[in-house]
């Protein structure tokens, strides 16, 4: 099954709403569940895409800060 969470900020900025989302989404990718984050590019530095701990990360460019 394919999950997506889309939330505000992800790791590795860090927030209990932020540590419970990826711990969710590491634990379901442990059941064999692909998990995709679609998240805010808050950080120049940040990748648009990535993987954190078996999470695909996709991050969107704000339009305004």
């Amino acid at each position: 099954m394919k999950i997506l969470f889309s939330i505000s900020y992800y790791l590795p900025y860090v927030s209990g709403l932020t540590l419970a989302a990826s711990r969710w989404a590491e634990g379901l990718t442990k059941d064999g569940e692909k998990v995709t984050v679609l998240t805010m590019k808050y950080d120049r530095d940040l990748r648009v895409v990535g993987d954190i701990r078996g999470v695909r990360v996709k991050r969107a460019t704000p339009i305004l800060k």
